[in-house]
């Protein structure tokens, strides 16, 4: 076994080599809210809308027919975690920036190769665990991507060395890990472990993967044992299947057939059925990250995998309104709030609950109507005060959820007129009259917003909270036909409730 330090300075080696803090933020803010069981949608589609590349990426992966059996077009992140739920949008994002972070970064076809190994057995792992009543199969294709990590980050950060231990496995001199051991002084499995408590993945994660590098068991009595087959035969399947890295186990289809599937009560046909439909997902699920390959490229790495692939018939492009509203055109942030609205109108027809139609309301506001940010506030009347429940933009103050704001116990202030008020209250300036006179201090030191707008809601007859809106870095006036498009979202998400109720 290397010692902790052998394999944290290898670790710092790939982290300077590789650029690895590029993709670590949006993988340790991911992470820190799995670790949070109060996380939600609106924590998540935040995180994710971060990253326009990563948003774009999740979007289309949610619309296609893998994710989307529905085939009702999902033009928000936030419709995507109600549709598709929390912890699928929140494995596919990590998925997708580990996958795409090798894709963007290395020219080396070897490299490539492996991950299509890897991608393809991370979909077929997720595809088998269906069939043994896992309760997250989303969580199975990441531990079978993480399975292969430290093998992928030598390959692309340190490919002298990586050339050296591929030379070693192929003369058959050692197995993979022992080659690794020994020339890095650490194996891939340790290298696995020790890159994902750099990204700072839950304890749960990184004991599933250490008992996964364990192997397979040479008995299946537990889910644990389930677990460790299926991602140990996935990885060697589809090695044994890919004709130029075959060499790295050393066993060829038949015998893992043999060795695998019979203990997992799983047919030699059934597995060729799961095979054939692994590989038409993958080519689906590769569409979304291929940019960088050429055509060529892309069909010889497929082609390299020794199996008959049917034709597929091609999945229409969805287009999507995923930039920033400042990069938006107005037709394209009337086509975003188009499409929002319709979001909305889904989740009330599948009653969907309160707080995930006003989610998805927010992110509608903040990029179709174009603010810099939105906070969803809710009336604490113990302690007259509002309380922050969510948001969506920059910049959000920090530590969201413990934001509270005392209202004026003569309620003159402008957010306590607000709550009177049946429409949105527009403030042009809290520097200028009328307006100066009812200024919350205590609001405005916290969000520095001199101009703003507040968005009552009332639910039942009753006011329980508001949206705060501004553009507290654009600067950029709110206009009377952009408080009227807040009505429109108003008018929306009080009738859900009323629906709902009639239920």
């Amino acid at each position: 076994m290397a010692s902790n330090s052998t394999s944290s300075q290898i670790l710092e080696r790939i982290i300077t080599a590789g650029d690895l803090p590029v993709m670590t933020s949006t993988l340790r803010e991911i992470t820190r809210l799995e670790k949070n069981s109060a996380s939600s949608a609106a924590d998540l589609a935040q995180v994710i809308l971060k990253d326009l590349a990563l948003t774009t990426k999740v979007l289309k992966l949610a619309n296609s027919v893998y994710y989307n059996w529905s085939q009702k077009e999902i033009t928000t992140v936030s419709r995507a975690v109600v549709v598709l739920g929390f912890d699928t949008v929140m494995n596919l994002a990590v998925g997708v920036s580990v996958l795409d972070y090798f894709y963007r970064n290395s020219q080396s076809r070897h490299l490539r190769a492996h991950l299509f190994v890897t991608m393809f057995a991370a979909i077929f792992a997720k595809t088998l665990s269906e069939k043994f009543d896992f309760e997250n199969t989303e969580e199975i294709f990441i531990l079978t991507l993480l399975n292969n990590l430290g093998l992928l980050m030598t390959a692309f950060a340190l490919p002298e060395e990586f050339e050296e231990i591929r030379k070693l496995v192929i003369s058959g001199e050692k197995g993979r890990n022992s080659a690794a051991k020994q020339v890095l002084g650490t194996t891939f499995a340790e290298l696995d472990t020790e890159l994902i408590r750099f990204w700072g993945f839950p304890a749960r994660i990184i004991s599933a993967l250490k008992s996964i590098h364990q192997g397979s068991p040479s008995m299946i009595i537990s889910k644990e044992d389930q677990l460790r087959t299926i991602v140990a035969c996935s990885l060697e399947l589809f090695y044994s299947l890919h004709v130029r890295e075959a060499f790295w186990y050393p066993r060829n289809t038949a015998q893992v057939l043999k060795r695998y599937f019979p203990p997992l009560g799983i047919s030699e046909g059934k597995v060729r059925a799961l095979i054939l439909k692994t590989m038409m997902e993958g080519k689906e699920f590769l569409d979304v990250l291929q940019m960088e390959f050429s055509p060529g490229e892309f069909q010889s790495l497929i082609d390299e995998f020794v199996i008959e692939i049917p034709e597929q018939e091609p999945t229409p492009q969805v287009k999507l309104g995923t930039l920033p509203w400042w990069e938006m055109s107005e037709g394209e942030r009337a086509k975003f709030r188009e499409n929002s609205l319709k979001d909305i109108d889904n989740s009330i027809l599948e009653n969907a609950p309160l707080n995930d139609i006003l989610t998805i309301a927010m992110e509608g506001i903040q990029k179709g109507v174009g603010f810099d940010r939105i906070i969803l506030f809710i009336i604490d009347p113990s302690n007259n005060q509002l309380t922050a429940r969510a948001g969506f933009g920059s910049p959000l103050p920090e530590n969201l959820s413990d934001l509270t704001i005392p209202l004026d116990e003569k309620g003159q202030d402008h957010f306590s007129m607000a709550l009177n008020e049946r429409g949105p209250l527009l403030i042009s300036s809290v520097k200028r009259p009328p307006f100066r006179e009812n200024v919350n201090w205590d609001a405005f030191n916290i969000l520095r917003g001199a101009s703003f707008c507040l968005v009552p809601l009332s639910f039942g007859g009753k006011t329980v909270g508001l949206f705060y809106v501004d553009r507290v870095q654009s600067h950029k006036p709110i206009e009377a036909k952009e408080v009227a498009l807040l009505q429109q979202y108003k008018t929306l998400i009080e009738a859900s409730y009323q629906i709902g109720k009639k239920r």
